[in-house]
């Protein structure tokens, strides 16, 4: 089970968030692999009144509250829900809101092991020239 460590005040006290519906797979292959992560970040039990006093406390808070998590796998992102993502990192905002309503995250990536391919294409190309010897000296 992943548990995420919160950090709720400024004398190290952390809260545990355990993510819902956690799935990670790993489809390995010849030379590639795909990695796929995804789970939902459970909402807050934040009291969630219609006051105009609540609304106005979650704009403040939606202003000063922000959280950025970054999740990186191996190979390049093929898809994501992340708000941004580069080669092999998926980062997500999270504000108050995001916190207290909840949030679907997804990842995919594809890693191709380069080193194999080119080991296995060596091994083709060396078969190929072999049985070209073969049959070259047959024809003698």
């Amino acid at each position: 089970m992943i548990k995420v460590f919160v950090p709720v005040d400024t004398d190290g006290n952390y809260a545990t968030i355990e993510p819902a519906g956690l799935n990670f797979k790993i489809d390995d292959y010849l030379v590639v692999k795909y990695t796929t992560l995804s789970f939902t970040v459970p909402q807050t039990a934040i009291d969630s009144t219609n006051s105009e006093l609540a609304k106005l406390g979650d704009t403040r808070l939606n202003e000063v509250f922000s959280l950025i998590w970054a999740i990186t796998l191996p190979g390049e992102i093929t898809e994501t829900n992340a708000d941004y993502f580069d080669k092999d990192t998926a980062t997500w905002n999270f504000k108050y809101t995001t916190l207290k309503n909840g949030r679907q995250i997804t990842v995919k990536s594809r890693y191709i092991d380069w080193p194999l391919v080119l080991i296995i294409s060596a091994i083709n190309v060396m078969i190929v020239l072999f049985l070209y010897m073969i049959t070259r000296r047959k024809n003698w």
